[in-house]
């Protein structure tokens, strides 16, 4: 990682304040989305549950590891699967090379769920740029290939 003072000053305060100006305010727009999609679509679950279910189809498949990819505290991981357990979209099975774990899957009802929500997910996204042009969608590209460096740099923390 290079150090600051190796970074254009005027640069580096710029991106900070475009990611400050930008990044929230488009999660915020897009968890609203999720949530009027969850909630008011009929499928009765919450964003946050849309979001666990979506790591768990993703291959994450404990509540540690929920937890730390979602960057919410093992607790409020449990409620949430336990929610989704109890509605019958997850499952929990002991590991059969070691019974102390327990792994989370979706169940057919969660798998189908995922597939129609993900579809729906999409249609949200692609609504939200469609207001970019071909040029400007490439530039995003490569500024969500920034951003990732910075998320995968700070995953090995």
């Amino acid at each position: 990682m290079l150090d600051q003072n190796q970074r254009d000053p005027k640069l580096l305060k710029e991106a900070m304040n475009m990611f400050r100006q930008v990044m929230m305010p488009l999660w915020h727009i897009t968890r609203s989305k999720i949530h009027k999609m969850a909630i008011k679509g009929g499928y009765g679950i919450t964003s946050a549950q849309f979001h666990t279910i979506r790591q768990i189809h993703a291959g994450i498949d404990s509540v540690s590891e929920l937890a730390g990819c979602m960057h919410v505290s093992r607790p409020n991981i449990s409620r949430l699967v336990d929610e989704l357990v109890q509605e019958g979209f997850v499952e929990r099975c002991r590991d059969d090379k070691d019974r102390r774990n327990i792994k989370l899957t979706l169940t057919e009802n969660g798998g189908k769920l995922i597939q129609d929500l993900q579809n729906k997910y999409s249609e949200i996204l692609a609504d939200q740029f469609s207001v970019l042009d071909d040029k400007e969608l490439t530039s995003m590209i490569y500024a969500f290939k920034s951003l990732k460096k910075i998320i995968d740099s700070n995953s090995k923390e």
